[in-house]
């Protein structure tokens, strides 16, 4: 049974079907007017957030990884492991958890799309059929021009692609530091050797 035949049943509701759309309509609509309103208002505070959030991510990681190379090893604080350890654990999951609300949000907005194809009802329920369908099509394209997806400044969409995008760019910055960071060592190292080996 799909869905416009429970919800077209007279035991169901009274009303007049073609209102319930409109009225659908105009709330869809508030909605959607509603998610670009927060979008606009915190656009700026999510863009530094993530940016702030994805650097501590890199320098927290930039320190285990030189921590790891024997040479470059130093005393490590325990107060300080707990404190980077839990910076970044938190900021991973105050990444994950801002994607996960901002993804879900617009996929349940894209599901509404869905459902108004699924209550278009059985030609033996409704005398009006004709103006319904109207209705509903004209509410199809409403759901086809007001996309609800979150943004940081235009800059990048957050959804579940910006959690492949910042572990992509970490590692690629990872890599890049640490090679920076193990050439200046090694120019470090050759320069003592040749200051031993050649005195002035």
């Amino acid at each position: 049974m799909q869905v416009g035949e429970i919800l077209w049943k007279p035991s169901f509701s009274n009303k007049d079907p073609t209102a319930m759309v409109l009225k659908t309509k105009y709330f869809h609509q508030k909605l959607c007017e509603l998610s670009e309103n927060v979008n606009k208002a915190y656009s700026f505070q999510l863009l530094f957030m993530l940016i702030a959030l994805f650097l501590n991510s890199i320098m927290t990681l930039f320190y285990w990884a030189i921590q790891s190379v024997p040479e470059n090893k130093t005393k490590i604080f325990i107060a300080d492991v707990i404190y980077m350890n839990n910076k970044f654990i938190f900021g991973v999951i105050q990444i994950l958890i801002l994607v996960y609300v901002c993804s879900s949000t617009s996929e349940e907005a894209k599901k509404t799309s869905r459902l108004i194809h699924d209550i278009i009802p059985p030609s033996n329920m409704l005398q009006n059929r004709e103006a319904l369908q109207i209705q509903l099509s004209c509410f199809s394209l409403q759901l086809a021009n007001h996309n609800i997806e979150f943004n940081a400044c235009g800059i990048f969409s957050i959804n579940e692609s910006l959690i492949y995008s910042i572990i992509g760019a970490a590692s690629a910055y990872l890599v890049i530091v640490i090679q920076f960071e193990l050439s200046s060592n090694n120019t470090a190292t050759n320069k003592t050797i040749s200051n031993v080996t050649n005195p002035p």
